[in-house]
């Protein structure tokens, strides 16, 4: 025979013989053998069944010996199959392997994004017009990987139940469902990024033919291997209806915290329309130091959200695009100079650490940022960072559009000695590789307005800190603190507030003549007058 379909991409010769009976018990067999070309890939069959009147006999299973290799994948199913001419059931074995489940689809007709080298073994049924894959267990890269599949092929979209589990699981071999691609970059890859001015991943999200099935799907992974990561298990569940993804929860522990997340994805023009949102809670950050850089932290407690509402097909357009924001908390978080080094990047990190003034082995009380993202662009509410001493404020913006930074920080001490005071100094540039330089306007704005127009933490951030990081905590004491005595002398607010702050501070510094105003509190004048003396003894 010769079988021909271009939808396909099929074009096979196939020869059919029986073999005669061998004994009183044996009636021979159905052989069959086929080669040429199926999903545009080279194909070969070999298919031995039970003699050709056993189709008739309800009550006899009847036998089938099945192998396939199209392509990489290599399929074979044997076992039996009740009563074959009205199709009532069967019990097969099934097992598969081949270097990408993806490759999959001209098979099996469902669609599986990419996935790294698996094999896999279960048991193949047909009961109650449901297609069941049950009982199977293999390896899907350096993940072991168990469950259940129900198909519903009688839908007028085919239906699939989807139940998986893992003992150990590698994260890196689930990138491909969020459209990466599974296993580590190649050195053409890695020089490629390196080029690359986007910080974030801009490879297309490619989740393949969402519209030909619906879908619903949970997976649990009991341990995280990767070195990378500190993540410790995954508990995910998502549905696929008529091609929109509803990612009900994607979890993860990290030490004795979370990472929950849940986000919905519905196709249009650009890709897919996103809404997301990323909760933290009570994540241990010597847990992560520790998994990921093998640097000893001691304490540090991470908790905040995230949220994204956006339209595009990569993670970069996705963020530059995006509206949403970042409010996160970090208390205690162990030496700033161990940690910052580590977080930004070490020759990054290292300038930053300079640029704030602040002594060696400095320990970390507070950092609260509170940053909304208005298409693409990363503004500041609030962004503090408290040591016992110091008080650090930020602004400025991070552009994702142009992958660029132009940001400002300055530092006070929290019991002022005026003269101790560092300089504001800007990170400006590409976000892969920004500049770190004192800024003369910034340093001018300082001395002229003390306080840069920042906004500080506002006593509203008190129930998320209290849920992110729990009550009682530095970052708590903090937020009070800033508002009832702010290290830049002014009550929080923007630059209107900053502007008549500075007035009423100006007139009554006059009308005492030099007398402080408020606890702690410098005013413009002398603020000025502190920097023209650094400036010229050349500090």
């Amino acid at each position: 025979m010769q079988f021909r379909d271009d939808k396909l991409q099929a074009d096979m010769a196939m020869t059919l013989h029986t073999t005669p009976p061998t004994g009183p018990a044996d009636r021979g067999t159905i052989v069959a053998d086929a080669s040429g070309r199926y999903a545009g890939q080279p194909v070969t069959g070999h298919f031995v069944g039970g003699a050709l009147l056993a189709l008739t006999e309800a009550k006899t299973p009847y036998p089938i010996d099945l192998s396939v290799k199209n392509g990489p994948t290599h399929a074979s199913l044997k076992g039996t199959v009740d009563d074959p001419l009205a199709f009532k059931g069967t019990k097969l074995r099934l097992h598969f392997s081949g270097p990408d489940m993806s490759l999959l689809y001209p098979l099996t007709a469902i669609p599986v994004p990419q996935t790294p080298a698996y094999e896999i073994t279960g048991n193949l049924d047909y009961n109650q017009k449901l297609i069941r894959f049950d009982d199977f267990t293999g390896k899907m890269g350096s993940s072991d990987i168990e469950g259940t599949i129900t198909v519903d092929p009688y839908q007028h979209v085919p239906f699939i139940e989807t139940v998986l589990h893992s003992h150990r699981v590698d994260i890196e071999d689930l990138s491909g469902f969020i459209g990466g691609k599974p296993g580590a970059n190649t050195a053409a890859q890695k020089q490629a990024e390196a080029k690359d001015p986007d910080i974030l991943p801009d490879t297309p999200i490619n989740v393949p033919k969402l519209q030909s099935v619906n879908a619903h799907v949970t997976y649990k992974g009991d341990h995280i291997q990767n070195k990378r990561l500190p993540l410790d298990n995954i508990d995910a569940e998502f549905t696929i209806q008529d091609g929109a993804i509803d990612l009900k929860k994607l979890n993860f522990a990290v030490g004795k915290g979370t990472l929950a997340s849940s986000a919905t994805l519905t196709p249009a023009k650009q890709g897919f329309a996103t809404k997301a949102k990323f909760d933290f809670r009570q994540i241990d950050l010597a847990h992560i130091m520790t998994t990921t850089t093998g640097a000893a932290a001691q304490g540090g407690i991470i908790g905040g959200n995230l949220t994204l509402n956006s339209t595009g097909n990569s993670i970069a357009s996705l963020v530059a695009n995006g509206d949403g924001g970042l409010t996160l908390v970090l208390v205690q978080g162990g030496d700033i100079s161990a940690l910052l080094p580590e977080i930004l990047g070490l020759q990054f990190g290292n300038a930053v650490l300079s640029a704030l003034g602040l002594p060696g082995h400095t320990r970390l009380d507070c950092f609260i940022a509170d940053m909304p993202l208005r298409n693409g662009i990363v503004n500041t509410k609030t962004l503090l960072l408290e040591t016992k001493e110091t008080r650090t404020l930020g602004r400025g913006t991070v552009n994702f559009k142009s992958n660029t930074i132009d940001y400002s920080l300055t530092t006070r001490a929290i019991n002022p000695t005026i003269f101790s005071l560092p300089g504001a100094f800007n990170i400006t540039g590409q976000l892969k590789s920004p500049t770190v330089l004192p800024g003369a306007e910034i340093i001018g704005r300082a001395a002229a307005s003390v306080g840069l127009g920042f906004v500080f933490p506002p006593l509203a951030l008190l129930p998320m800190i209290q849920i992110g990081v729990g009550k009682g905590s530095l970052c708590e004491k903090a937020v009070h603190a800033v508002n009832d005595n702010p290290a830049a002398g002014i009550a929080p607010g923007g630059m209107t507030q900053a502007r008549a702050a500075d007035a009423r501070v100006t007139g009554r510094h006059q009308a005492t003549s030099g007398a402080h105003s408020g606890k702690n509190a410098f005013s413009p004048a002398e603020v000025r007058a502190a920097w023209k003396k650094k400036h010229k003894s050349g500090q």
